[in-house]
């Protein structure tokens, strides 16, 4: 009996903070995505967390210079608004409007990049959000407005998410994105002064083309993975996050 309490002793001893926290944010991505293999799952939070850190220090420089930042932003059918187009996801007109955008990025983002290369996935579909979108908005925006922000991406990563889930049945990870988008969805489109409909609007339609085009095995770079939407249950969790010696 004393041999048994001793054990329950070091046992207790052995577990810290540091390693109930790694334990759970395991067990939670492991019931979004019905998987095992995720140990790489910090690295690729650490270049969420970088990201976020590049948004934050570039907020706290423009409220530093009066502001003088978020001025170069998309100006529709201005020579002086083309930098804007790779500018204006760095950009916010607030603290307040980082803060709106930061949470749904980590989430929705760390999304995208836990699954099967998902750095290469995360970064694809970044870039294509990013320039395409700003493009759109440079072309079709309303004149006389300078656009910011990064919700084109949060809505890039959420139609990507939510057709995806959609298209190879991944349902949890869909209803996750939807919980995350619904939450700050309203935050994102009340705060009609600080962000573009139109923005978001093209970002969700270039993310659900990205998933569609993904699952079809048509997107350059992973035209060698199968069709998602014919694969069995065992080849999709192969797909999604590789194999378990990965």
């Amino acid at each position: 009996m004393a041999s048994i309490k001793s054990m329950a002793s070091e046992a207790l001893k052995s577990v810290t903070p540091e390693g109930l926290l790694s334990s759970l944010s395991m067990s939670t991505l492991r019931f979004i995505f019905g998987t095992k293999n995720l140990e790489d799952w910090k690295q690729k939070a650490t270049i969420i967390i970088g990201i976020e850190a590049m948004f934050c220090f570039v907020a706290l420089l423009d409220l530093i210079s009066d502001k003088s930042l978020s001025e170069h932003g998309i100006h529709p059918r201005q020579i002086t608004g083309l930098p804007g187009i790779v500018l204006s996801p760095l950009l916010h007109r607030s603290l307040l409007h980082f803060i709106v955008n930061a949470v749904p990025f980590a989430i929705l983002g760390g999304l995208v990049m836990i699954r099967q290369r998902g750095i290469e996935l995360f970064s694809m579909l970044t870039a294509a959000a990013g320039l395409g979108s700003g493009a759109l908005v440079w072309a079709f925006g309303q004149s006389g407005t300078s656009y910011v922000g990064s919700s084109s991406l949060i809505f890039a990563y959420f139609g990507y998410l939510l057709v995806f889930g959609i298209l190879v049945q991944e349902i949890r990870a869909a209803l996750v994105s939807m919980g995350v988008f619904f939450i700050y969805g309203s935050l994102l489109f009340g705060s009609s002064s600080e962000t573009s409909w139109e923005g978001q609007m093209f970002g969700f339609v270039i993310g659900c083309v990205f998933a569609t085009m993904h699952t079809r095995g048509s997107l350059p770079g992973f035209t060698e993975d199968k069709d998602y939407t014919v694969a069995n249950d065992s080849e999709k969790e192969s797909l999604i996050s590789g194999p378990d010696n990965a």
